[in-house]
């Protein structure tokens, strides 16, 4: 891999493609900016609302504006932005309950949603998140995870030279479906966007970093656990196959969510973008089955049409995951080999599964091992099973029919099964060769 990498630095290193790149990443850029007065000026008429009715209801506590915003990280295509209403680090009352009658009166249509706390979801020109978080000045006062998401967007402020490149690897992870740390996503968190980047210095040196990370790398910014992270951290907070040191809490692994899959998907796309650069690497595209039957010209491909049951999108999205995963498995304990897989959900869509396997099918029987030989109970009850199983070597062995011989028969029969129906309310499956 290091090989490629230093062939792909070339590019680089060429001052025809540097002044091509940077063309690229200025016009991309320029089409993420999005309107900050008009966003700005929308926000602060929110914020006042919301504080007026703080005040009228005397409740010592301040709206302010949060996320993507606050880091000046916004992209053109976005509608969401996160307000914080701070409590003083006094308060004992049930912070959500306080803040439910306030976000009511200003949004009366508001959603509550379950989290590590509870927290609102409102439309309107914007859509807003609206979380109760205590005012704290340090990590260690904190009482739920979320009261610390005003620190990290103090510390991301430290670096305003780095703004546009974070927003670079934000469209960039959210083009190439690797953008959202819920747990039917798996992949990266603006939270984790905003450490990489900054820890890099950059959305290329990123690129080329992310290509030699080696399994459970450790990015510790500020070096706080001088490389021992490994072994000061829980072990559960270590199953990521990256491992991103907080900078505002340094015993938590920002990246905890991250799967293998989303990783490497990434490093995928990374590749491919040094290989050659194209402004079309940050724009999302809905799934083009024709340029999927492309790539995959000469095996077989399952494509399976997904429609979601109404919901919260991380409850049904997670729903249809654990489907997808049911399926994957099923399919590898039959015998048939999944040489690529992935799923691909817009949530105002269908959701578009895909597996690609060989095109030849399954011999239409199997060995079935049996017991071995010095096990007479058990041997006994397998001969009983299956007559014809003869003794090989040490062990007794059955020659037994397969149910399927191609996957397309065993998804349909899994689609109708309980376990599917009960998670997605739709699908159709298409076969391609």
């Amino acid at each position: 891999m290091i090989t490629n990498i230093k062939k792909r630095r070339s590019f680089f290193k060429h001052p025809d493609g540097q002044r091509n790149m940077q063309k690229i990443l200025r016009e991309v850029i320029a089409k993420l900016e999005p309107d900050a007065r008009a966003i700005q000026q929308e926000a602060k008429g929110t914020l006042q609302r919301l504080n007026a009715e703080l005040k009228k209801r005397r409740l010592s506590a301040t709206a302010i504006v949060g996320g993507s915003v606050a880091k000046g990280t916004f992209l053109s295509h976005d509608h969401d932005v996160d307000i914080f209403v701070q409590f003083p680090l006094t308060e004992q009352r049930p912070l959500t309950e306080l803040l439910t009658p306030v976000v009511k009166a200003v949004f009366p249509k508001a959603q509550r949603l379950h989290g590590s706390r509870d927290y609102f979801r409102a439309e309107g020109k914007l859509n807003y998140e609206i979380v109760p978080v205590l005012k704290i000045t340090k990590a260690a006062q904190a009482k739920n995870i979320t009261d610390c998401s005003p620190l990290h967007v103090l510390w991301v402020r430290k670096f305003p030279k780095l703004r546009q490149q974070i927003m670079l690897t934000k469209a960039f992870c959210k083009a190439s479906g690797v953008y959202g740390a819920e747990s039917y996503i798996g992949g990266f968190s603006g939270h984790v966007v905003d450490i990489l980047t900054i820890w890099t210095g950059g959305f290329i040196p990123l690129l080329r970093k992310s290509l030699k990370w080696k399994d459970r790398e450790v990015i510790d910014y500020y070096r706080v656990h001088k490389g021992k992270a490994l072994f000061r951290l829980n072990k559960s907070k270590l199953q990521s196959p990256i491992i991103v040191i907080d900078p505002t809490q340094p015993e938590r692994n920002a990246a905890a969510a991250l799967t293998e899959e989303r990783l490497r998907k990434f490093q995928h796309a990374a590749a491919a973008f040094l290989k050659k650069p194209s402004a079309a690497a940050f724009e999302r595209r809905a799934i083009d089955v024709a340029m999927l039957r492309k790539r995959y010209k000469g095996k077989k491909m399952l494509l399976l049409r997904m429609q979601p049951f109404p919901g919260k999108h991380d409850v049904i999205g997670a729903k249809m995951r654990k489907a997808l995963e049911h399926i994957s498995l099923q399919l590898q304990e039959n015998d048939f080999k999944i040489l690529e897989q992935d799923w691909h959900w817009q949530q105002t869509h269908d959701a578009v599964a895909w597996w690609v396997l060989p095109t030849k099918p399954l011999e239409r029987q199997q060995q079935w091992i049996g017991p071995p030989v010095d096990k007479p109970e058990h041997v006994m009850a397998f001969r009983k099973r299956y007559p014809k199983a003869k003794r090989i070597g040490k062990k007794w062995v059955a020659i037994v029919p397969r149910a399927h011989v191609v996957p397309e028969t065993l998804v349909r029969q899994m689609l109708k099964e309980p376990y599917i129906i009960e998670r997605v309310q739709d699908t159709t499956l298409e076969v391609f060769e």
